[in-house]
């Protein structure tokens, strides 16, 4: 049994200790959408692939002038930008995150960044930033979750490529 999930391998370990496979050595979990392959006998990361900070900062500056609230993730935190009560609420005992009020992403460069989202509730809303964004999302697995996020990961990126990468 592999879990897998678009969260970070730290937001789940409560569901790892509920299924019975927490800090176990040779078992092993898929996490940031495929971005982090984890043996969970003390989160050993076995591989970690995210996207560039060039690319993080076009899609935090573009998330900007939608005024879409953003979760940009690192290895080991989620910042929030833009936060709204309705995803405030959704995010509490899920997983932490830090709030931040930032133009640029100018903070976070010489740091792994594993994915942007954007949040908003309704496809109806993001659908159109994706086909807007198309000339900015080559290098970038573009995917939906949740009835709310727009989420951009590195091409490439996702669980079944994982499941597989951990299977190699």
């Amino acid at each position: 049994f592999v879990c897998a999930s678009g969260r970070g391998y730290m937001s789940f370990q409560n569901t790892l200790k509920e299924v019975g496979l927490y800090d176990l050595a040779d078992q092993y979990s898929i996490s940031f959408n495929g971005g982090a392959i984890t043996e969970n006998k003390g989160n050993r990361v076995l591989h970690l692939e995210g996207i560039s900070w060039e690319l993080a900062d076009s899609l935090y500056r573009k998330g900007r002038e939608y005024d879409v609230c953003q979760h940009i993730y690192t290895q080991d935190t989620v910042y929030l930008y833009n936060s709204n009560e309705d995803e405030v609420d959704f995010l509490n005992n899920r997983q932490d995150f830090i709030e931040i009020y930032d133009e640029d992403l100018s903070f976070l460069k010489g740091q792994q960044i594993i994915k942007i989202l954007y949040q908003h509730v309704g496809y109806d809303f993001l659908n159109p930033i994706e086909k807007e964004m198309e000339y900015l999302t080559g290098d970038c697995e573009v995917s939906y979750s949740s009835g709310r996020y727009l989420e951009f990961n590195k091409k490439g990126v996702s669980k079944g490529n994982g499941l597989r990468r951990l299977a190699q």
